[in-house]
């Protein structure tokens, strides 16, 4: 584990000794306790979701409310891996949170004797170390999703499940055929839980990528209805970019419902990274939080 990091300083493979990781540089960066590597090296705050936040997620995403998500991914990712007749392949998530996907596809693909490297990487800290613990061996990093810590070329899925999207990152990181999966909200997501938070609700316009070094091979989508109650619907809440935003009020309203449907609508785009590198360099795209 870990192996597939480089150093974030200096671009250098890393070497594991014990619970180090090493470059032939000197850099050297511990392995936490919690079985997690800290691969973030400015000096620039990067906070990234709160504990809070971060509990709320996991509780929902483990109720399985979006498990039918993550088996459209292992399967999608199970598929690729298997006619593309990689050694060792490496499968990364890109904006990992607290490694719900992460460790699924891992989980999956062990299940299905597919075997690869799965790692994650996010800003925050503590969702990273959440992710530790949900006991897949799955290589965890807290670092930045515009420098990622891998080598160029070294990668054959990049994963990004609502988070920032670094097209040049995606591009330098990936080999030639791999496959960039982008996951977005559909126009009708959650549009129950806005019904009662907005007086004038809106549906989410569609995402617009330039990401040059890729072509685009496909699109699909995965909708279900769902109906949560109580403690779910606080924990849903906390996890979307409305909990910031909206006014006290609309808050109680939701607070003094008993029970809330809405509907759940992932869009995903499918990239593949082109053979023929000679294009302008990519340019960084970036996508709103939006779960």
């Amino acid at each position: 584990m870990f192996e597939c990091f480089c150093c974030p300083v200096c671009g250098q493979a890393l070497i594991r000794e014990s619970q180090t990781l090493r470059c032939s540089a000197g850099h050297s960066f511990d392995i936490a306790s919690g079985g997690y590597v800290n691969l973030w090296v400015t000096n620039r705050t990067h906070a990234g979701d709160s504990k809070g936040m971060v509990t709320a997620r996991r509780r929902f995403l483990d109720s399985g409310a979006y498990g039918f998500l993550l088996n459209r991914l292992c399967s999608e990712t199970a598929a690729f891996l298997r006619g593309r007749g990689e050694k060792d392949p490496l499968i990364v998530d890109a904006g990992c949170g607290e490694g719900y996907y992460t460790a699924g596809i891992a989980a999956y693909l062990r299940r299905q004797n597919i075997p690869a490297t799965v790692a994650g990487v996010d800003i925050s800290k503590a969702a990273v170390r959440a992710g530790a613990k949900r006991g897949e061996e799955v290589s965890l990093a807290v670092a930045s999703l515009f420098k990622l810590p891998l080598c160029p070329a070294s990668v054959d899925i990049v994963l990004s499940v609502f988070a920032p999207v670094c097209g040049a990152e995606c591009a330098r990181v990936l080999k030639p055929g791999g496959l960039l999966f982008i996951v977005s909200p559909g126009s009708r997501h959650l549009f129950g839980l806005k019904e009662i938070l907005y007086d004038d609700p809106y549906e989410n316009p569609p995402n617009t990528y330039y990401l040059p070094g890729f072509r685009q091979m496909r699109q699909f989508s995965e909708k279900r209805e769902i109906l949560v109650r109580g403690g779910q619907m606080n924990d849903l809440f906390a996890m979307t970019p409305y909990y910031w935003k909206t006014p006290a009020d609309a808050s109680a309203r939701l607070a003094h419902l008993p029970t809330l449907s809405t509907p759940l609508d992932f869009h995903v785009d499918v990239y593949e990274r082109c053979e023929d590198d000679a294009q302008e360099p990519p340019v960084c795209e970036h996508q709103t939080h939006n779960q």
